[in-house]
């Protein structure tokens, strides 16, 4: 599905995000400023939904986020959109597959009888299909699918509504935006 909303992209001026710079953005006296419909716009503009989904809309080439709230913190939120290769989960880490002639691509991989799918970092990209009689080696790729500096488009208070968005569970009215 697409979103029916509107998406604008980032008025910034950005930054390089770390994570001493983010926290003031990041707290829950901050957040209850944040705006929903800021945040909703941020995630598809700078190119979260190309890969996660969230409350319905987005890819499926990562995990589906809308529950993240219920299994991390603000910080470990921030800090994997600050350092997205930090912690890579063994369900959505990208493999390199490395044919006998020397050639490779790199994606989601699922394994079957006498070929390889690749699945590319981009959404709308077609899988790869890879003969195992072609393969010389397939390898766990220490870089993580999500590139670095996507936040970097965003102010403070865009980072913080993009924040908020993503602990909210897609919920206009939940208890993180203030009263």
């Amino acid at each position: 599905p697409t979103p029916d909303f509107p998406i604008t992209p980032p008025s910034g001026p950005g930054q390089t995000w770390t994570s001493e710079t983010a926290r003031p953005f990041s707290n829950a006296n901050a957040l209850k400023k944040a705006s929903f419909e800021n945040g909703r716009s941020l995630f598809h503009a700078i190119g979260c939904a190309a890969c996660h989904r969230f409350g319905g809309l987005g890819g499926d080439i990562g995990p589906d986020l809308t529950s993240i709230r219920t299994k991390f913190t603000n910080d470990y939120v921030l800090e994997s959109l600050i350092d997205p290769g930090k912690v890579i989960s063994d369900q959505y880490g990208s493999f390199t597959v490395t044919r006998k002639d020397g050639s490779h691509q790199t994606g989601l991989v699922v394994e079957k009888d006498d070929t390889v799918d690749i699945y590319p970092a981009v959404n709308s990209a077609a899988p790869i299909t890879v003969k195992r009689s072609e393969i010389a080696s397939i390898a766990q790729s220490p870089v993580s699918p999500m590139p670095p500096g996507l936040i970097n488009s965003l102010n403070g208070e865009e980072l913080r509504d993009l924040l908020a968005y993503l602990m909210s569970g897609g919920d206009k009215n939940d208890k993180i935006y203030g009263e």
